[in-house]
């Protein structure tokens, strides 16, 4: 991640310098006419305590004496210095304000996107037992219309063997008619 931040710094610092050169004038001109002899005092305060911490650093990195007193910055460096460090400050400020509220206003619209795929989860969840429900409930209705066939097939082929069956007692009543009618016939035609 810090590799990240010192590129992001970096092109922060490009970017930023034009504009702090461009408004770096005029704020020093804004300051040296400036009636509050506080502010002005402020800026060289600001533009000396960043030269000094500048020297202490490079200093340590250089394995230097630190005892040795520092150099001071003349009026005109020290507000050239000031006044582009509070610029530099002061867009810095910015760009983490705005950089912030991007991140703020990206997590509330992440929840929400949560929150509406819960929802919708929710929702679809709730589909699918109401589908299993109509689905269990048509099931159950074909197992009773099933049934309710089985037992009309039951009654009909109860039906078609008692009705087989008077149909064979009566082929077996018609057999014997018919040869007793065979029988009288010939009877009635040996008697004449």
């Amino acid at each position: 991640m810090l590799p990240q931040l010192k590129l992001i710094s970096l092109v922060v610092r490009v970017f930023a310098r034009p504009i702090i050169t461009s408004k770096k004038e005029i704020s020093i001109q804004k300051v040296q006419m400036s009636k509050q002899r506080f502010i002005t005092q402020q800026i060289l305060n600001l533009g000396n305590a960043y030269y000094f911490w500048d020297q202490k650093i490079d200093r340590i990195y250089l394995n230097q004496n630190l005892k040795v007193e520092y150099d001071q910055l003349n009026e005109d460096e020290a507000l050239k210095l000031g006044t582009e460090f509070f610029l530099e400050i002061l867009i810095y400020t910015i760009l983490i304000l705005v950089s912030s509220f991007e991140i703020w206003k990206n997590y509330f619209e992440q929840q929400d996107r949560q929150k509406n795929m819960n929802n919708t989860i929710r929702v679809i969840l709730m589909l699918k037992q109401n589908l299993q429900y109509q689905i269990k409930i048509i099931k159950e209705q074909k197992l009773k219309d099933l049934n309710d066939i089985q037992q009309v097939y039951e009654i009909y082929e109860t039906n078609l063997k008692s009705f087989q069956n008077k149909k064979d007692k009566a082929m077996k009543q018609v057999s014997i008619v018919k040869q007793l009618h065979i029988q009288d016939t010939k009877k009635n035609n040996q008697d004449c």
